[in-house]
C-alpha cells in the first residue's frame, strides 16, 4: 500500500511539473506572438488546439458546422493575442472568449429551422476529423501565407464592418444587428460570406 501511494504521489508530482513546463512554454510563445512573431502565433494556436476542440464540443455541438466553428475559434485566439494585457492567464482569457462566442453562436444557429444540433450525418464528424484530417496543421500552412488585416480591408464594407465588430469589438450578433439596423440572420449570413472570402484569399496565397 505504501509503495502504491508513493508511486501515485510521484506520478502526480510529475504531472504537475509537466503542466507547469507546458504553461511556461505557452507563455514564452504568447510573449513572442504579442511582439508580432508569426511563427509564435502559429505555435500558440497549436498549443491551444485541445482547448479549441474541447470548447466546440462543450459549448456549440453542432457537428456539421465544425469546420466553420474551428476557423472562427482560430480567429478568436489570434484576436485575443492582439488584446491580451499579460496581467492574467492567457488560456483562461481565451477560454472565456471562446465560451462567449460559441454559446452565442449556438443560440442563433440552433434557432434555424433546418438546424439540429444532433444531426445524424454530423454525429461522429469530430471523431472522423480527428482520425483523418489534421485541421490544425492545415491552418498552420494557411496562416503562414495570409496577411489577415489586408484581407479584411478588401472585404465589402458591410462584411468588413461585421467582422470588425464581431472579432475586434467583441459585439454579439444581436448587438451588431441593432447597431447596423439589420436582422440577426443577415449578420450571420454576411459573417459566413466574409469568412468564406477570407478562406478563399488564404487559399490563393498558399
Amino acid at each position: 500500500m505504501k509503495l502504491e501511494r508513493k508511486t501515485k504521489e510521484k506520478d502526480k508530482e510529475k504531472q504537475i511539473q509537466e503542466e507547469k513546463e507546458d504553461y511556461e512554454k505557452l507563455n514564452e510563445q504568447v510573449k513572442l506572438a504579442i511582439l508580432g512573431d508569426g511563427k509564435a502565433k502559429l505555435k500558440v494556436v497549436e498549443m491551444l488546439n485541445p482547448l479549441i476542440e474541447y470548447s466546440i464540443k462543450r459549448y456549440c455541438p453542432i457537428y456539421k458546422e465544425y469546420q466553420d466553428l474551428y476557423q472562427d475559434s482560430v480567429l478568436i485566439v489570434l484576436n485575443c493575442l492582439e488584446n491580451f494585457d499579460q496581467k492574467r492567464s492567457f488560456p483562461k482569457y481565451v477560454k472565456s472568449y471562446l465560451k462567449y462566442f460559441l454559446l452565442d453562436t449556438f443560440r442563433y444557429l440552433s434557432q434555424k429551422p433546418d438546424m439540429d444540433s444532433k444531426d445524424k450525418e454530423g454525429e461522429d464528424i469530430l471523431e472522423k476529423i480527428e482520425d483523418n484530417i489534421n485541421i490544425e496543421k492545415e491552418y498552420e500552412r494557411k496562416l503562414e501565407n495570409i496577411a489577415l488585416t489586408k484581407a479584411i480591408k478588401e472585404l465589402p464594407p458591410r462584411q468588413r464592418q461585421i467582422i470588425v465588430l464581431y472579432y475586434l469589438e467583441n459585439m454579439s450578433i444581436k448587438e451588431i444587428g441593432l447597431k447596423m439596423a439589420i436582422s440577426k440572420w443577415t449578420v450571420v449570413s454576411a459573417k459566413k460570406k466574409a469568412l468564406k472570402k477570407l478562406r478563399s484569399k488564404i487559399n490563393d496565397n498558399r
